[in-house]
């Protein structure tokens, strides 16, 4: 937690200042939000696609630009056909 190029000084305070006024086991407080984040249970890969997408257009050319966090690459194994064939169906969309 905290890690994330983004992070300020004024991040790092305002956590501090927190966890000293909710009294909030922080180290399982982050590693629930990790587990939560990285859930890939239940979604579709086109819904995992989609879930932190950015669509960019540089000159004539349309990008989207997505990405899927995982604790552990063996997490997203399974997954890589049906992403690979969400990838296909989206850029036939896109034309």
């Amino acid at each position: 937690a905290l890690s994330a190029p983004t992070t300020t000084e004024q991040d790092r305070l305002a956590v501090s200042r927190l966890r000293a006024i909710s009294h909030v086991d922080y180290d399982a407080f982050t590693a629930g939000l990790l587990a939560a984040k990285t859930d890939l249970s239940g979604q579709s890969a086109a819904q995992l696609l989609q879930r932190d997408a950015k669509n960019y257009r540089i000159h004539s050319v349309s990008l989207l630009l997505s990405q899927i966090e995982v604790r552990a690459m063996s997490d997203i194994d399974p997954l890589l056909p049906a992403l690979q064939q969400a990838l296909e169906h989206a850029k036939q969309e896109a034309g």
